[in-house]
This record gives C-alpha cells, structure tokens and sequence, in this order.
C-alpha cells in the first residue's frame, strides 16, 4: 500500500538520520497526499453505487491525485491537533516524538482508507492530462532548478536597514584592512561590495581607505542571535525582534539567526582606517548603494522590507507554536499554519524546508489547472496544454522573487481551481468542502466561491443550487465555530481583526474615487504581464454561438474579473494578490481556444500566449 510504503521509508530516513532535506522530501507526499488515496477511491466508489449526477464529469486518474490530496491534507489539520493536545500538551512530547505521532496518525488513517477503497477505479487519464501533467512537473523541476539558490536561502538571508536603498551614494573607495582571514567580492567588481568571514568568537579588523572617502558607508553582520558589528561607537546586534521607528512595539525579524545593518558616516584621508570590532559568520561591506543591489542580485544577501520578513518569521513561528499551544491563528486564516508545522517536525523549520512543501503545493497548482481545462476545454490544440506549466513557472516567480513562499496563498490558488473544476465537473459536494477550505487559507476565499457560483450560472452553466446549499451550511458552521471561539476568550479580538484584515490593512480607511481610480489601470497592467497577455487573448472565446468550451470560459472570465474589481482598487498590489486570476488564465484559455471555430486562430492565441509567458519569465521581475 502506498501510505504503508511511503510512511516506512520516512520512518528509515528518520532513523538513519538522514539529511533534513531528504526526510522532508519524503515527509511531504507521505503526509499531505499517500493517506487520502485510499478515501479517494472508496468515495469513487460510493459515487459509483449511488444515483450518478446528469453531466458530471469522470474521475479520472489526476482528479483522483488531487482528491487524494485534499483528502490528505484535511486529515493532517487534524492529526496536528491531535498532535499538539494529545501528545505535546497532555504527554509533553518533544518535537521529534511528535514527528513520529504524526507519522504513525497519517499511516493508521491511510491504511484504513486503503482497506475500504481497494476496489475503487478512476477512469483512464485522457492525453491531454498526461500531457499537461507531464508538462506541470518538468515546469516545477525547472523552477526548483532555477531558483535553486533562492530555495535553499535561509529566513537570515534576508535584511532590512531603514534608508539603506537611498539612491544617490556613490561607492566609496574603502577596503577590508588589517585582521580579516578570509575577504571575498560580491557580484559587480564596480560596486566593491565584500563579504568578510568570520572566526568564532569577536574579531577585530580594519577598513582602509584607497582615496579621499566622504559619505555612508553600509555594514552588515550575519550570524546567530546575539552577533554584531561595532564601529565608530555605533553598534548593530542580530535580534530575534527589532524595534522599528515609528513602530509601537518590536516586530519579529528572525528564528535562531539573522542579520543586522549599520549606516556609518565616514570622512577618511587617503589611507586611513576605521577600526571595526565583529562577532558572527560573515561580515558584509557595503560602500555604497550599488554595493547593497549587488549582494542582493547575486543571491548572498537579499535586501527586502521589514513588514516582509514579519510576513515571514510570522509563518514560521505560527507553525512552530501550532504544535505545542497554538489552536489556530486568526491574524491568518487558519488552514495554513498546521500544515507549515510539518517542516518543524520533519524539515529545518526554516525557509529552505518550507520551499519543498512549496514545490509540492506547485505542482498540485499546475495539475489542478490541467484538470479543470480539460473539463472544459477538450477539443483544443495539443500545444495548449502546456499553458498550465508556463503559468506555473510565472507563480513560482512571483513568489519566490519576493521570498513570499511560505505565505498561504499558493494553496489557496489550488483550492480556487479545485472548486471552479467542482464546478464545471458537477461535484456539489467537493464544492462546497472546497469552498471551506478557500476560505480557511483566505478570508478572501469565502467572498470569491460564491462569486465563481454565480459566474458560472451567467456564464450559461446550469444554477448550482446544491453545491451553494451545502457550501452555505459549511459557512454557517464556520461562524458558529468563530462565535464559539470568540465567546469562550480561545482568540482574542476576533472581530475586530476580521474587520482590520480587510479594510484597514488594505484600504486605510481612504476609499475616495480620487484614491482608488488611479490604482486599476496600474493592477490590470501587472495581470495582463504575468499572464504574457493571455489574460486578454482569453477575450476572444467570448463572443460566439453557446458551446461547453464557451461556456467554460465566460465562466472563469467572469468569475476572475468580478474578484479583480476587489483587489485592482487595493492600495498596495503585491504579487501573491495575482496567483488565483494568473492560474485562471491558463484554464479560460484553453476554453478559448477549444471554443474557436478557427483552428488556426486557436494555435495563434496558445503560442503568442506562450511567448508572452516566456519573455515573463526570461526578464524575471517583479513589481
């Protein structure tokens, strides 16, 4: 059995005390998708005895795969819990004995779903899956290979110092001294940028300047909490918090290590020095803002904003305390964090460990793309299916470029398209359970299932009337679960952050015409770019005499654009705000494109489609 073969083999990987990575390579598709197979198949199987629904679509062998892996991943919220109470509150477990919990949990749950769906059979996978399939995993192997070095750049790889990306600081002409063993350039030899490694304990060394130097000069030391960098009185530590100007309280940096800058004004002779005293791994000099820009493109040292790395650290911290008294986080919808923990207990509980969960959830991106085109587009062009794996190379970009992995929405993405193929596939019951699980990874996802419901009545397809019943009987018990919560103190304010996680936080209270008009034109211009134009390409299925593959697409158009009016009007439009309308791009496409009655027009649209996504991906920016 899959769940029993798997679970093994990570039980030996632990055992062994095999690498981190490896034990998390194998943790991951043994927790988060071997378990649900079997109750995959045994609902197959139900489906098949009872009455089957007028127009549903088959089963097959993918949308088994990404069943199994909701399934998988609901049971893992669950045995977390189980988990956290049971085991760490109740019989002070330590995070390795949890580890082996979970496992044992996910193998006695998968064995039994196996035992009852051993004769559960999904039909056989069309071409055009395995093709898109195929596609999908070659594109997630080429993101991984890519981006190898932001994939495995730890949470201290990041920094911020407020003004060090101030334009107009020329590099100063100042070099590693006296007392430094090993110094060694940083990308662009114009830009003098320098990282000095460090030996244990503190060291004492000297910066020289070559010419006449007036101006700022950056420093930056890396290392575990604690280290720091002195010179001229002035001091930088690494702390797992930092007070922030303007802040009314210290916002979390990092875990057990990180890194912290120093802006030092300087007015040296030629050949003078500055006497520097440094505890920690590295040492980064920085003479200028080049300087800064250069450590950053070559992956050493990644400058980002501090709300960024509270984004992160906060993901990670959320997923550790999930595990030993944290019921659920509110700040953040709460289907997430109990996933994350299985990087604690299985990874490095670091941001590398969490990127393998990532790659994962990319592909389950990617697939479920694939699947919901195929309902709906079949009939189209060969090279069409390669959309899904474009457009999963534009999301791990989009993610990975400003470090936003370990954020929910990736999975959050996955689970709009599982509920649009719900749809499309006349699953009323996976809808609505899907619909839920949107909603528990962004408060965003019980607004917009409701919006793709209506969208694809309009769009022509029939009224889902009971997948809206069941949905609204999933919402009801999610806000009687919230006023429990509430009433009872489990979470503090509840209201109140609801309120200020969509208004507040996005809008700032400021919704004059004045305010919000100028941000739309700006957002439609990021969509139409990360989608390589097919975004507007899609249009063209539109017009024209009704057919499933036109009515396929009037359906995510319309349930993309109408979520669009939402956020085009945010004052802030970050890249994980697009991961859902870029993954619906690909799936309307391929409707288009199956909905032309000109074959040639059809192919035009993929492969300018596909360049467009390829000039995306070869520019390989952000903004």
């Amino acid at each position: 059995m899959t769940v029993l073969g798997l679970s093994v083999l990570t039980a030996v990987a632990m055992s062994a005390s095999a690498p981190w990575w490896l034990v998390m390579a194998l943790a991951v598709p043994t927790l988060l998708f071997a378990p649900g197979l079997g109750w995959a198949r045994w609902l197959l199987r139900l489906q098949a005895r009872g009455e089957r629904e007028p127009g549903r679509a088959p089963v097959t062998g993918l949308q088994l795969g990404i069943d199994a892996a909701w399934i998988a991943m609901g049971w893992a919220w669950v045995a977390v819990a189980l988990v956290r109470e049971l085991g760490v509150r109740a019989a002070g477990l330590d995070e390795q004995q949890a580890a082996w919990a979970l496992l044992a949990l996910t193998a006695g749950f998968g064995a039994v779903g196996s035992l009852l769906g051993r004769h559960g059979h999904a039909a056989p996978s069309p071409r055009r899956e395995l093709l898109g399939g195929a596609a999908v995993l070659l594109a997630v192997l080429a993101v991984a290979g890519w981006r190898q070095v932001d994939l495995s750049r730890p949470l201290d790889g990041y920094w911020w110092l407020a003004g060090a990306d101030d334009e107009g600081h020329a590099p100063l002409p100042v070099v590693a001294g006296e007392g430094w063993d090993r110094v060694q350039p940083l990308g662009w030899p114009e830009a003098g940028a320098l990282r000095i490694d460090l030996p244990a304990g503190p060291t004492t060394g000297t910066l020289r300047a070559t010419q006449a130097a007036e101006g700022r000069l950056l420093l930056a030391i890396r290392g575990p909490l604690g280290s720091e960098v002195e010179v001229q009185g002035q001091r930088a530590t690494v702390t797992a918090d930092a007070w922030e100007v303007g802040e009314e309280a210290p916002l979390r940096r990092y875990l057990a290590a990180g890194t912290a800058g120093l802006a030092v004004p300087v007015d040296l002779a030629a050949g003078e020095e500055l006497a520097v005293r440094a505890q920690g791994q590295a040492l980064y000099l920085l003479p200028g803002t080049d300087a800064l820009w250069s450590a950053h493109a070559v992956g050493e040292l990644r400058y980002t904003h501090y709300w960024q790395l509270l984004n992160q650290v906060e993901n990670l911290d959320w997923a550790r305390e999930s595990l030993r008294w944290r019921r659920l986080t509110v700040n953040q919808p709460p289907g997430w964090t109990p996933l994350l923990a299985t990087n604690v207990l299985f990874g490095d509980g670091d941001l590398p460990g969490a990127n393998i969960l990532f790659l994962w959830i990319l592909a389950l991106v990617g697939g479920s793309a694939v699947r919901l085109g195929s309902i709906l587009g079949r009939g189209a062009p060969v090279v069409a299916w390669l959309l899904p794996a474009g457009l999963v190379g534009v999301h791990g970009l989009l993610m990975i470029e400003p470090a936003s992995t370990v954020f929910p929405d990736s999975l959050y993405t996955a689970a709009i398209l599982a509920v649009a193929a719900a749809l499309a596939g006349r699953r009323p019951g996976w809808f609505a359970a899907l619909g839920v699980a949107a909603g528990l990874l962004r408060y965003a996802g019980f607004g917009f299932v409701p919006l793709l419901a209506l969208a694809a009545w309009l769009g022509g397809r029939e009224r889902p009337t009971r997948g809206l019943g069941a949905l609204a009987l999933g919402l009801g018990g999610c806000a009687l679960a919230a006023a429990a919560l509430s009433a009872t103190g489990q979470v503090d304010d509840l209201l109140f952050v609801l309120y200020f996680e969509t208004f507040p936080e996005h809008w700032h209270g400021d919704f004059s015409l004045a305010s919000l008009l100028p941000r739309v034109p700006a957002f439609y211009w990021l969509w139409l770019r990360y989608t390589g134009g097919g975004i507007l390409l899609a249009l063209a299925g539109l017009p024209g005499p009704p057919s499933l593959a036109r009515r396929g697409a009037r359906f995510l158009l319309l349930g993309a654009f109408a979520y669009s009016l939402v956020l085009c009007t945010v004052d802030h439009h970050p890249t994980h705000y697009f991961l859902p309308l870029v993954a619906l791009t690909g799936p309307a496409l391929i409707a288009t494109s199956a909905a032309l009655p000109w074959r040639w027009l059809s192919w035009a649209l993929v492969l300018l489609t596909l360049a467009g996504l390829w000039t995306t991906l070869a520019i390989a920016q952000v903004f």
